[in-house]
């Protein structure tokens, strides 16, 4: 009788924590994934937000902004979406690169368009920012900034 107790209280703690075990294996990446999910949330929900912000804060502002609905979706060259048909749809690199351009220009920055041709067919654009204490490039849903020398 008393073995057969300890083998029913060792069933009753084993069994739940293999289960337990099992199911954090199973849905343990799930939760990993939607904790690192969350902490990469982007907190700019407008433009607005980026006025009176130095050059490389500002391109991270307008970058984080963009970050929040990013959708690459290929769009004609002659269409040019509005700022909310771009949240909307998405857009490709040349839709992204006009808006980083335009709304650099509204926030006081030197602004300049780029596009070239890199293969037959194929083109790419983005967008440089300036003003005396350097540049940065806003590519799509990335950034680089640089100084300029003394």
């Amino acid at each position: 009788m008393k073995s057969f107790h300890i083998f029913l209280t060792v069933v009753l703690i084993l069994i739940p924590c293999v289960i337990g075990i099992i199911i954090g294996i199973i849905i343990g990446p799930y939760f990993l994934f939607q904790i690192f999910a969350n902490s990469m949330k982007v907190n700019v929900t407008n433009v607005t937000e980026c006025e009176g912000l130095n050059l490389e804060r500002t391109s991270k502002c307008l970058n984080d902004f963009v970050r929040g609905f990013f959708y690459y979706t290929p769009t004609e060259d002659s269409e040019k979406p509005t700022l909310e048909e771009l949240i909307k749809n998405g857009g490709d690199c040349k839709d992204y690169a006009e808006f980083y351009t335009s709304a650099g220009k509204e926030l006081g920055f030197n602004s300049k368009y780029v596009h070239f041709k890199y293969t037959e067919g194929y083109h790419h654009a983005f967008a440089v920012l300036s003003d005396e204490t350097g540049y940065c490039i806003l590519d799509q849903n990335r950034i680089q900034c640089f100084e300029f020398a003394e």
